[in-house]
């Protein structure tokens, strides 16, 4: 064998020596995760074998209480219908029945002739700006949809004394 194929074949010995080392590692390194992984499965079955006995009970009393829930969901045979009780005779009085429409709104609404809601017309910071501008569109004042909330309660405080035609 000649000089140069000695250094090639030493050099490839070198070569695969390295990579059989890498080899090697990469080995290792995967029998401990496979038996890393082993012992997990291992507990992950032993969790499951104690489990079972539990899950068997729990489905026992799911199917008895299905069971229960179905037999009060039928009417009893033996049990007879509950009737409907007899409801008395109406009472006749001798007083005359009132003509006169009863009102529906309270006398506050009733003085102001802008509240048709039976609410106060005297806006307050409790008052949505969509509401302060209804008002302001039933007492006649212009430019409110451009107006602030702040605005409005200002110019609807003022009465109807600030509308602008």
């Amino acid at each position: 064998m000649s000089k140069k194929s000695r250094k090639h074949l030493k050099h490839d010995v070198h070569r695969l020596t390295a990579k059989v080392k890498k080899l090697k590692k990469r080995l290792a390194k995967s029998d401990a995760a496979r038996a890393e992984w082993k012992g997990k499965a291992k507990g992950w079955k032993a969790e499951s074998k104690q489990a079972r006995p539990q899950a068997r009970r729990s489905e026992a009393a799911a199917q008895a209480a299905a069971e229960k829930v179905e037999e009060l969901q039928k009417p009893a045979a033996h049990e007879p219908q509950e009737a409907v009780p007899d409801l008395p005779d109406p009472v006749v009085t001798a007083e005359p029945v009132p003509t006169e429409p009863i009102p529906t709104e309270p006398a506050d609404a009733a003085a102001d002739p802008g509240s048709e809601t039976g609410q106060p017309a005297s806006p307050d910071d409790s008052w949505t700006v969509s509401r302060l501008r209804t008002l302001a569109r039933e007492r006649g004042v212009a430019g409110s949809s451009r107006m602030s909330k702040a605005q409005l309660l200002a110019v609807l405080a003022d009465g109807p004394s600030s509308v602008v035609s």
